[in-house]
């Protein structure tokens, strides 16, 4: 039993891992494995067991029996959300890191040691086949003016979706109150890093890989109107916060929960798009629409009136 690498060994942890768990046990043993060759003492790996069915709460345990660095917990499962702010609240290192159990963090992400004065780190990432980079991101650090320009362009991303692929600092985090919202399953992870962002000044990018997707969710989620709507208008909240005018990451939101959206009815697409919240965003989004998008949308009004008139006098 390997426990050399055990937390009194280190008066401080550096990085908490953590890694929500469930029903992951084809992947999660690679997973582990590829964070147990990182020997650092002042890494803590917390692994959250949310009501998993299958072997991988035996896989978590035998990990955390060979390696003192690794510590489990087994919950009833509540959703990743939940297991999340599970591991907040029992994290203790300076910085946190986020990895989901069927993928894997590169060494350079657990190893690194951000500027003194950084709030985020920035990693990019790939999918695991091929080379292809999730992001091109490039080294640099922002604050200020720059922070908000950077934030203009690279909003939209997928590194600013996801809680992983980043350093975050864990004292922001505990200062702000910032957790996922366990009320979404789909989207929470978004309202996360939204918040967090909102609350960090310096952003460091690195253009190293830090951070491998090997498998894209198998979840398929239907959405009702209401969910839909509620989540934007809490999204549109957030975003508000960050002062930066990105038009692009508003026609990204809303064509992905408006494709999500489970009754595509016609009384549904006109009630979509009369939302407040929706005829916003199209009113943001605007230039950002091809012609054939423009049309599109300009039928979709015009019928939409028609077909309040035909309500109101039950034509």
């Amino acid at each position: 039993m390997d426990n050399t690498l055990g937390m009194d060994t280190c008066s401080r942890i550096r990085l908490s891992v953590i890694i929500p768990v469930y029903n992951a046990e084809k992947y999660l043993y690679s997973c582990l494995t590829t964070i147990f060759k990182i020997k650092k003492e002042d890494i803590e790996i917390l692994l959250i067991d949310d009501g998993s069915t299958d072997r991988s709460g035996m896989i978590c345990d035998a990990f955390s029996r060979k390696d003192a660095r690794f510590h489990v917990y087994h919950k009833e499962n509540g959703g990743v959300s939940s297991a999340r702010n599970f591991g907040l609240a029992r994290a203790k290192g300076t910085w946190v890191t986020f990895v989901d159990a069927d993928d894997a963090p590169t060494d350079f992400v657990l190893l690194y040691q951000p500027e003194k004065d950084t709030d985020l780190v920035c990693f990019n990432w790939k999918y695991t086949t091929g080379d292809t980079e999730g992001e091109n991101l490039t080294e640099g650090i922002y604050r200020g003016e720059a922070r908000r320009k950077f934030l203009n362009k690279h909003l939209v991303d997928f590194v600013f979706r996801t809680p992983w692929a980043k350093l975050l600092r864990r004292n922001i985090i505990v200062d702000n109150h910032i957790l996922f919202d366990e009320r979404y399953r789909l989207g929470e992870d978004n309202l996360f890093v939204l918040d967090y962002l909102s609350c960090c000044s310096d952003i460091e990018t690195k253009q190293q890989l830090g951070y491998i997707y090997l498998r894209p969710s198998q979840t398929k989620y239907q959405l009702s109107l209401a969910y839909a709507i509620e989540y934007m208008s809490i999204f549109m909240q957030k975003y508000k916060k960050l002062n930066v005018d990105c038009k692009s990451i508003l026609l990204l939101l809303k064509y992905y929960y408006f494709m999500r959206v489970g009754d595509h009815t016609l009384k549904t697409i006109f009630q979509w798009e009369l939302s407040t919240g929706i005829k916003e965003i199209n009113m943001i989004c605007w230039e950002q629409y091809s012609c054939k998008q423009r049309v599109k949308l300009l039928l979709i009004k015009n019928i939409a009136k028609l077909w309040k008139k035909r309500i109101r006098f039950n034509i």
